[in-house]
């Protein structure tokens, strides 16, 4: 989400009258892999927020084990349950690759949610949405993305939100 910002998911809330969104004070921590996520949320104060995750693939991208990324969601949740109910916080289904299959990855993570009370999201993006680099996101999609946080922020899966069908997938059931 390096190339969002606070006020368009605010927008995207309010486009999709989804919440007051002025009563929402949003603030983004850029954290590209699982290691700078857990550092941010041992810094940050997240007492009593939704905090949502929207970050793993460079881990998998960097092929980085399922028990590492598992231990460091782990030390996470287990920082963010002392700060916020755990319903509070929300792992962003992780994008698709073209270049690596990140079904496992957010498998271990639903898993993970479904131990520690913590929620798993849906993404909208689909292979398609992704440029041929396999990994960044097409610009004409980017704002599913956007609408993809907005759904997590007020607790809606972004699907039925937005009236469509969910995408064939591995199987993993819908979130909230």
């Amino acid at each position: 989400l390096k190339w969002s910002s606070p006020k368009e998911i605010q927008n995207t809330i309010s486009d999709l009258h989804l919440k007051d969104s002025k009563n929402l004070d949003i603030s983004l921590s850029y954290t590209p892999k699982l290691e700078h996520m857990v550092s941010a949320v041992e810094k940050d104060d997240n007492k009593n927020t939704i905090v949502v995750i929207a970050t793993m693939t460079n881990n998998a991208k960097d092929h980085e084990s399922l028990a590492k990324c598992h231990y460091l969601l782990r030390k996470a949740f287990s920082i963010l349950q002392k700060q916020t109910p755990m319903e509070n916080v929300i792992f962003l289904e992780s994008p698709p690759s073209l270049r690596f299959d990140i079904f496992f990855y957010n498998r271990m993570v639903l898993n993970l949610c479904n131990q520690t009370g913590a929620k798993f999201a849906f993404n909208l993006l689909a292979r398609p949405h992704i440029k041929s680099d396999g990994l960044h996101i097409k610009a004409g999609f980017k704002h599913l993305m956007n609408r993809s946080v907005a759904s997590a922020i007020v607790r809606r899966d972004p699907y039925s939100l937005l009236g469509l069908w969910v995408p064939k997938r591995h199987p993993l059931p819908p979130f909230f």
